[in-house]
């Protein structure tokens, strides 16, 4: 498995790819108040493409009033939306309700509304991810070329350290992984070729279909896939996020952005280190608690105060 690099600046010439992309864009829809984050975002497309919304069963939503949303979108070329069971998270839809859909196309772009509210660190992922994915036009026309080429899948670099040092989670990952990997076409033990394993985090990425195929061969089913509420790890959805670099032919490119300062160019950090997590996750826990913070400072100071005045009186009074 080999990842490489597909840098992209603002500031290089916006040059359109060489060939015509068929797209396909496959959108789970969790959380529908992101809607219109992703119709920004989805706007930066420079070609007309096939937007597939997959919307969970027990989410509430106008789907008139998100089909006239998501209409806005200057390319979209035909909008379908469908309700899906909650299972298998953003993963099940695209494999189980979408897949002869997007086969259909050239290159296929899979995202879904992220939020991640059970853990404070994870704030501001979608965005991260957005950042690499769909930043600008000239970033959208880099990928693609990179697609036309010899790309195979193109996702964003990592947000969060992983898990654990060899990227597969717990132990039930790496299990489910190779029940995966045995009904595919793919000869491979996991343990021994892939000890640690790269992947997309976050599970939103470019490819060209060629290289999915292998993954919409499984043929997999929603039964599969177990019901909610699930946990942070060990399911079918999180060891298929895993195999996501091995499936099909073609380089897999990670996306990074060049930031210009003072004439400087500066390459972003792959990876945040455990300080930068712990800094962040402290700086948003201040600015969301601030107010509590100030009344818990002030009691804790008035307790203080308490306690020396009648250590004071209890003294003298001996």
């Amino acid at each position: 498995m080999t990842v490489k690099n597909l840098i992209f600046s603002d500031h290089i010439s916006d040059a359109p790819p060489a060939g015509k992309s068929d797209i396909g864009v496959h959108l789970h829809t969790f959380y529908p108040d992101l809607i219109p984050v992703f119709v920004e975002r989805l706007s930066l497309i420079p070609t007309a493409f096939s937007l597939y919304v997959s919307v969970p069963e027990d989410v509430k939503a106008d789907e008139a009033a998100l089909k006239q949303e998501l209409g806005r979108i200057p390319q979209v070329q035909d909008i379908t939306i469908r309700r899906t069971p909650n299972r298998g998270r953003d993963i099940a839809p695209m494999l189980c309700t979408f897949a002869d859909e997007l086969q259909k196309h050239d290159i296929i772009l899979h995202l879904h509304t992220k939020k991640s509210p059970q853990n404070v660190i994870q704030t501001g992922w979608l965005t991260f991810i957005l950042d690499y994915l769909l930043a600008s036009q000239t970033n959208v026309n880099t990928i693609l070329t990179c697609l036309q080429q010899d790309g195979g899948m193109v996702s964003p670099p990592n947000f969060l350290y992983r898990a654990t040092p060899d990227g597969w989670g717990v132990p039930e990952n790496i299990v489910l992984a190779q029940e995966i990997v045995d009904r595919s076409r793919l000869d491979i033990n996991l343990e021994k070729d892939y000890p640690t394993i790269d992947f997309p985090q976050g599970s939103m990425f470019w490819a060209r279909k060629e290289f999915l195929k292998p993954l919409f061969d499984l043929k997999l089913t929603y039964e599969e896939f177990p019901e909610e509420p699930i946990g942070l790890d060990g399911t079918v959805a999180h060891a298929l996020e895993r195999l996501f670099f091995l499936w099909g032919n073609g380089t897999q490119y990670r996306v990074y952005r060049v930031f210009h300062s003072n004439s400087d160019v500066v390459l972003q950090n792959r990876f945040f280190t455990m300080t930068q997590l712990l800094s962040r996750e402290r700086t948003y826990f201040i600015k969301k608690n601030r107010k509590h913070l100030m009344l818990l400072r002030i009691t804790m100071m008035l307790c203080a105060v308490l306690i020396a005045v009648i250590a004071y009186l209890l003294f003298f009074a001996a």
